[in-house]
């Protein structure tokens, strides 16, 4: 099940409403005052961080197909290994009495 916001997308949401108080705080106001001001830069930094979160996902596709790409047409330099036993993995294990 995927989650219902991703991180970039919490992450642009909350600095939008930090921006709303912040602005706030330099102008001599309390930080929770004009919460439409809070939801609307909430919004904007939600969309920025789908946005963003797109981007990275499409370039993570794409470095992903150049890679097997890569792969494919160079096969002699990726030749296929057989399953290795735990002989092959493991240290030999000498017990201390």
């Amino acid at each position: 099940m995927p989650t219902p916001i991703t991180l970039l997308e919490f992450f642009g949401a909350s600095s939008g409403v930090g921006l709303a108080m912040l602005l706030n705080l330099s102008q001599r106001k309390p930080m929770n005052t004009g919460l439409y001001k809070h939801a609307a830069l909430a919004a904007v930094g939600y969309f920025c961080g789908q946005s963003a979160e797109t981007y990275y996902k499409r370039k993570e596709r794409e470095t992903l197909l150049i890679l097997e790409d890569y792969v494919r047409r160079h096969p002699e330099d990726f030749p296929d290994e057989g399953p290795k036993t735990y002989g092959d993995v493991l240290l030999k294990w000498y017990p201390v009495r």
